[in-house]
This record gives structure tokens, C-alpha cells and sequence, in this order.
């Protein structure tokens, strides 16, 4: 993989980072994004970060708070208005 853009990078309160990538539910389970998954849990391990994946349908739900397990959610959900926008 020659370059990889997150469609999130969110600083929790803590200064922890979490690499965020929001896919259809129908594109989840695609070979082409585990395999992008794979590659993006590893750099997240190399580099002292998390790496989540949140299914496009809880997204649109709001449900997506056990990402940040923590106060810093409304700079995700900010992020995530916008997208759905």
C-alpha cells in the first residue's frame, strides 16, 4: 500500500490518537478492507495509536461512543455530522 489516509484522526482527552475509518455495512467484510484494516492495525500498534472501524449505519445512528470509551466523543461526533452532511 503505497499511502493511507484515515477519514478520521481523533485526539481523545487523554492525548491518546485514534485512527477512525467509517465503511458501508455492505463493504465491512470486503477483502480489500480487511486487508486495508490489517495494514492500518498494524501502523496504529507501531505508532502508539487505536485503530476502529465504525459501520456506516451506526454512524448515522450516533452509535459510535466505544470508540473513545471516554468524554473527548463530541470532537467524533462533530466529525462525523459533518460527513453525514
Amino acid at each position: 500500500m503505497r499511502s493511507y489516509y484515515p477519514d478520521f484522526l481523533v485526539q481523545k482527552a487523554d492525548g491518546s490518537y485514534v485512527i477512525v475509518e467509517v465503511k458501508g455495512d455492505n463493504q465491512i467484510d470486503a477483502p480489500v478492507v480487511l486487508a486495508k484494516k490489517a495494514f492500518a492495525e498494524q501502523m496504529a500498534v507501531a505508532s502508539g495509536m487505536i485503530y476502529a472501524v465504525i459501520r456506516g449505519s451506526d454512524a448515522n445512528q450516533g452509535n459510535y461512543g466505544y470508540v473513545l470509551e471516554d468524554d473527548s466523543l463530541r470532537p467524533v461526533q462533530s466529525l462525523l455530522m459533518r460527513v453525514k452532511r
